[in-house]
């Protein structure tokens, strides 16, 4: 079980970046995406190798799901919290 949580950390830690990044691209925020890529790379190797290591079953679809969804709506938040670009937060 602690392996699927340690997998569901880095994935959720890949999928907060990607939305980081899908909103820096989105609203125009050109220094931040070299190193965000960076960070995405790492996580998506770590989190891709932890899932393959555990393997398959619907328990870990969950567990998987549920932080990657909490995941995206964290840096949603955080994301318009720095970089408002005219919009209200």
């Amino acid at each position: 079980m602690i392996e699927k949580l340690i997998a569901a950390g880095a994935w959720a830690v890949f999928v907060f970046l990607r939305a980081f990044q899908q909103r820096n691209v989105t609203l125009g925020n050109y220094w931040p995406v070299v190193p965000t890529s960076w960070m995405m790379a790492l996580c998506e190797v770590a989190g891709l190798t932890a899932i393959v290591s555990v393997g398959f079953s619907w328990d870990f679809v969950m567990i998987l799901g549920t932080a990657t969804g909490c995941a995206t709506m964290c840096a949603m938040w955080l994301h318009s919290r720095y970089f408002n670009n005219g919009r209200t937060r």
